[in-house]
């Protein structure tokens, strides 16, 4: 998964780096407007990219947009960040360790929304986590060395982060 990560990334890399800094300026603009709604936007152009870029297509700066062509997706992508957000946070608030293990088994919906217009928010919670059925330890672990790879990236005085944050 790495190695595919890397090749990706290496491979779209002007294009993650541009498109990356106009998502960041534009989501960092419609949350000082309206707050909250600049990280949704953020995480639903960056969910659609991901998925051009895996498919095996090259992005374009529109694939920014795709996600938002459609107000069933931005209905649904917003509900389900909510709902994702607060059943997180309720397994946080249960000692920390039920709120790590449901981040990461619902981590995936954002991708079922993007991908079929017509899954609810509710169902693509639900099979992001029949997704990760029985993949948890290995997702933790990913989850663990990206974490550490950014944190690498942000040691090299944050130029690093070019790098690592579309890895």
């Amino acid at each position: 998964v790495l190695g595919q990560a890397w090749n990706k990334t290496k491979e779209h890399f002007w294009y993650l780096l541009g498109a990356g800094l106009v998502t960041i300026i534009v989501g960092t603009v419609i949350d000082s407007a309206l707050p909250i709604l600049g990280s949704i936007a953020i995480a639903l152009a960056t969910t659609t990219v991901a998925l051009v870029i895996m498919h095996g297509h090259k992005p374009d700066y529109d694939d920014l947009l795709t996600g938002f062509k459609s107000w069933k997706v931005v209905w649904h992508f917003v509900v389900a960040e909510i709902l994702y957000a607060l059943i997180v946070l309720l397994g946080l608030l249960c000692f920390i360790i039920p709120g790590i293990y449901i981040a990461i088994r619902l981590r995936f919906f954002r991708f079922m929304i993007v991908e079929d217009e017509n899954l609810g928010p509710i169902e693509a919670l639900k099979k992001g986590w029949a997704m990760t059925r029985g993949k948890f330890w290995k997702l933790f672990w990913l989850t663990i060395v990206l974490f550490g790879i950014n944190i690498l990236g942000a040691l090299l005085l944050l130029v690093g982060l070019l790098f690592t944050i579309p890895f």
